[in-house]
């Protein structure tokens, strides 16, 4: 009975024993692994340090004359540039006017047609419309039942258009879940 005792005695002195060089070892994994932190945070301050040394000293060495002649150099370019993109927007604003001067002139009266669906060349003549009066969605097929035109006429900017162009080829189809209206323009 002593004997197992004793026993139990030196097995507990032993786990102890390990568990105490566990804790041991976890510590000194730990302590290298800051250290080593440590270590490369003091090499970025040191660079870091050494970095803003450098640049102080070029602070430092350039003159305020260089600086306002630098500037007064960015500023000419961007100058330069202003003026060129000016240009382009006149050129731009002016083509935009002649295309929009060119888009559309009427030829004839409207055709007003309810909800429904319509065949260009059978309906109507196939040319080029001004689509417009809808409040729904205005889709168009070609005659072989390709999708040609989906958009929405309205009124509300944020979800549909005013008025649509579109030239019509003899068998497309249309459907509209409003009434419109065409107006053949060239």
């Amino acid at each position: 009975m002593l004997k197992r005792k004793e026993i139990l005695k030196n097995k507990s002195v032993f786990i102890a024993t390990i568990i105490i060089l566990i804790i041991i070892i976890i510590c000194a994994a730990i302590i290298v692994h800051q250290k080593t932190r440590y270590d490369a945070l003091n090499e970025d301050y040191h660079g870091l340090q050494s970095f803003y040394s450098s640049l102080n000293e070029k602070y430092r060495t350039v003159s305020q004359k260089e600086v306002q002649n630098e500037l007064q150099e960015k500023i000419n370019d961007l100058n330069a540039q202003k003026e060129t993109l000016q240009n382009e927007v006149n050129n731009l604003t002016e083509k935009k006017n002649q295309l929009n001067s060119e888009i559309v002139s009427i030829k004839g009266q409207p055709l007003t047609f309810p909800a429904g669906y319509f065949t260009a060349g059978i309906d109507f003549e196939a040319g080029r419309y001004k689509i417009y009066d809808g409040n729904s969605n205005f889709i168009v097929y070609s005659a072989r039942g390709d999708l040609k035109v989906n958009t929405i006429l309205g009124n509300d900017p944020r979800y549909s258009v005013s008025e649509y162009i579109y030239n019509f080829n003899s068998g497309d189809k249309i459907q509209a879940g409003s009434s419109f209206k065409l107006i053949l323009v060239s």
